[in-house]
């Protein structure tokens, strides 16, 4: 797969063009608009290149015993023959207790609020007889292994997002609804982005293909999604060529966010949450956490 870049790649005179930057939304709202853009010049912003990449490193190390919530036998995210600190084929059938459940905004699913649109499905499958399926909106999660960790899961999606804001990945900070800082990956205007909201400040990085292009997910098919949450890192793969990179130095979009800006994060979840975008059935299997990169093997 051709490697890919941050916003865009090199043109003819070396520089690295920036994307005509729409501003970001707040929960619930469309960021398909707006034409804010930044125009720093010259330098990277983190470039992409590369199919694999050269993995970050972990700021901590495993605290977690093993959680594989799914059917007995071969281990989940398998790392050099080892399982995960954290794996879920959902082979049981049913969601395991380590996940909580959310509805596209984050709120806590309760009998008030109950999510009825993520559960365990046999319409779709990676591996095995099980997924989650997500229809519409909603979130599962669970804390993650280490303060810094990577992760891998298997994506299906049934159709396309559109040109809206939509998440699927979220890292989350401590707080309320209405104040944890969250770390998305998604996508806006067509393309892939990392997403930050913050109870103030709230901004994006886009991703560009090498033509300056858009990058869609796939769709109809199952993709390995990779991911590293670090600190004020974020690491981003799609069948492991790396599609964001952004360190304590890249600048988000609009410059309403700098370092440092991540939050110590409390939960990581996945789902599917339409700011404006399509509301699809998106399915997810096989995921994996670690304080390792875990790969799609």
């Amino acid at each position: 797969m051709a490697a890919l870049c941050v916003f865009a790649c090199a043109n003819s005179s070396g520089t690295l063009p920036l994307g005509a930057g729409s501003t970001s939304s707040s929960a619930g709202e469309s960021s398909a608009t707006g034409s804010g853009s930044r125009s720093t010049s010259a330098t990277t912003t983190g470039a992409v290149l590369g199919s694999a990449g050269s993995s970050s490193s972990s700021s901590g190390s495993s605290s977690s015993a093993n959680v594989d919530a799914g059917q007995a036998g071969a281990p989940e995210g398998g790392i050099g023959g080892a399982a995960a600190s954290i794996s879920d084929n959902f082979e049981s059938g049913s969601l395991s207790s380590i996940w909580s459940l959310t509805d596209m905004n984050g709120v806590p699913n309760t009998q008030y609020t109950p999510v009825t649109t993520v559960a365990i499905s046999s319409t779709q499958t990676h591996s095995g007889m099980y997924s989650v399926e997500v229809t519409g909106g909603g979130f599962f999660g669970t804390a993650p292994p280490t303060a810094a960790f990577y992760g891998r899961v298997w994506v299906y999606f049934g159709s396309s997002p559109g040109s809206g804001h939509w998440a699927f990945i979220e890292g989350v900070g401590p707080g309320s609804q209405s104040t944890a800082t969250q770390v998305r990956l998604g996508g806006n205007l067509g393309t892939y982005d990392a997403n930050i909201q913050t109870s103030g400040p709230e901004d994006e990085i886009r991703a560009s293909a090498p033509d300056g292009g858009v990058i869609p997910p796939p769709l109809a098919t199952w993709t390995c999604f990779e991911f590293y949450y670090g600190e004020d890192t974020l690491e981003f793969w799609q069948d492991g060529a790396q599609i964001l990179d952004v360190t304590p130095t890249t600048p988000w979009m609009d410059g309403n966010v700098t370092a440092p800006w991540s939050p110590q994060y409390v939960m990581i979840r996945f789902g599917y949450a339409a700011f404006g975008a399509n509301a699809i059935d998106v399915w997810f299997d096989d995921v994996a956490l670690d304080a390792q990169r875990i790969g799609c093997d």
